[in-house]
């Protein structure tokens, strides 16, 4: 395995848990005037799901024999969560209007959407680099 593949394996699985974390803490602080409810928690898993993804396919790459470039693209894919938590914490955060905490509902979706296509793109552009 390549330490350039293992750190950028590791780097992408801490930036992928800590957007995670504070998406999932900024949601909690959003959403501390509404009761408890099931929903509220259903929306917690949707808010997280695209770090959680990110975060075992970075942990995968650690550990299972993965091609380089899968690894650097992981870790690349990392920065589409990060960059989501930057519009959750805007959201939150500087509310410009009384509908802002609906991105909580509607970004994990473009979020999963770009980590696909910033995945396979980066996987490409490195597997093409590289010579393969």
């Amino acid at each position: 395995m390549s330490e350039t593949g293992r750190h950028a394996s590791s780097i992408g699985f801490v930036v992928a848990l800590v957007a995670g974390i504070a998406t999932v803490l900024m949601m909690a602080y959003a959403s501390s005037r509404v009761p408890f409810s099931v929903g509220r928690m259903v929306l917690y898993a949707w808010v997280a799901l695209p770090s959680v993804i990110l975060c075992w396919l970075n942990l995968h790459c650690l550990r299972a024999p993965a091609p380089h470039a899968l690894r650097i693209a992981a870790a690349i894919t990392s920065g589409v969560v990060f960059v989501s938590a930057v519009l959750y914490a805007d959201a939150v955060f500087t509310p410009r209007s009384s509908t802002a905490s609906l991105v909580f509902i509607f970004l994990p979706a473009w979020s999963l959407a770009g980590c696909g296509a910033v995945l396979l793109l980066s996987f490409l552009v490195v597997l093409w680099r590289s010579g393969h």
